[in-house]
This record gives C-alpha cells, sequence and structure tokens, in this order.
C-alpha cells in the first residue's frame, strides 16, 4: 500500500516557518466528524470527540493536513463506504492546499496515496515526481513511485527511482523498504 506523509501540523517547524499563521487549535491525531465551513476566513471542522479545529481558509499546509488526517481515516475505514466517502474528502482536501500552493510536496505525496489507492495509478505516479521534484528527501513519494512503477512493469523507471531511495532514505524510519529496495534492484543499490 503506497504511503503518505504525515500531518506537517505535528511539526512546530512548519508553523513557524508559514510566518506564524495559525495551522491548528486543537490535536492533529482527532477523527474528523463533519466537513469544513468557511466562517471570518477560517475553515471551522468537526471532530468525533466535539472539539472544533480551526485552521486558515488560505494556508495551504493547512489543507495538506486535512487531507493526511482524512485520508489515514479512509485506510483504516473498516466499512467501503466510509472508506470512498473519506477517499473523496481527502482528495478535496488535496487538490485545495496545490490550489493555494502548488509547491507543497507533502500534497502531492498524498495526493498521490490518494489517486494509487483508488485506482488511478498513472496519476499518483505524475504526482509523486512532482513532489519529488519539488524536495527528494520525499521519501514516501520515492518509495511509492518504486512501488507502482515495478508493480507496472516499468523497470527501468522502478529502478531509478528505487536507487535515489537507498541512497537516500534514512534506515531508521526505512530499513525494511530499504532491503526490499535492495532485493528489487539485485542487491545493488
Amino acid at each position: 500500500m503506497p504511503r503518505a506523509p504525515p500531518p506537517a501540523a505535528s511539526l512546530p517547524a512548519k508553523m513557524a516557518a508559514d510566518s506564524g499563521k495559525h495551522l491548528w487549535t486543537a490535536k492533529t491525531k482527532l477523527a474528523l466528524s463533519a466537513g469544513p465551513e468557511v466562517d471570518g476566513g477560517l475553515v471551522v471542522v468537526g471532530s468525533s470527540d466535539g472539539d472544533i479545529v480551526t485552521l486558515d481558509a488560505t494556508n495551504g499546509i493547512a489543507y495538506q493536513n486535512l487531507a493526511s488526517m482524512v485520508l489515514r481515516q479512509a485506510l483504516a475505514a473498516k466499512q467501503e463506504s466510509d472508506r470512498r466517502d473519506h477517499l473523496q474528502q481527502a482528495e478535496v482536501y488535496a487538490r485545495r492546499a496545490l490550489e493555494i500552493d502548488s509547491d507543497l510536496p507533502d500534497a502531492y505525496t498524498t495526493l498521490g496515496v490518494i489517486l494509487s489507492t483508488t485506482g488511478r495509478k498513472a496519476d499518483a505516479i505524475e504526482s509523486w515526481k512532482r513532489a519529488v521534484a519539488l524536495d527528494a528527501g520525499q521519501f514516501n513519494a520515492l518509495f511509492n513511485l518504486w512501488l507502482d512503477l515495478a508493480s507496472a512493469g516499468r523497470r527501468e523507471e522502478a529502478s531509478a527511482y528505487g536507487r535515489q531511495f537507498v541512497a537516500t532514505a534514512p534506515p531508521a524510519f526505512f530499513k525494511p523498504d530499504i532491503d526490499r529496495v535492495r532485493n528489487y534492484l539485485g542487491g545493488g543499490s
């Protein structure tokens, strides 16, 4: 299964780098229960525990975070209808993030996972390529590119992204995946 990046709001440096705009007023591990409503320039979303999450409606990272959270809900959903609904909502959030800021590599990585999960593999590959072009440290996108390209029989392209993944992904976080890619590459990197 393709991998998505974690919500950026869990990283305080992202908030500081964003000119002080509020990304979240609640924890990012909330299960969202209500769709967003725009109120005075803020997007207001209800959570399953009754808390309210607010974010700046002009902040692409905030929408990227919503996309990532809702995608995780989709992947964990037991009912197919819930999975489908969450995937559709996650795609809306990811695309909105990219409308606001087309240079968000995490949003492209997340969108790629959504597209791949919904059977749009060619579009997913293009989304992950864009993520990697923006940030060579998009290790989930690199792995996903290798995985979907290899699955599609596109060995030359898969090997190129696989070698990049093996050479750059931190083993502390990706050792099993690095080993899997190395095995595909024939033991070399």
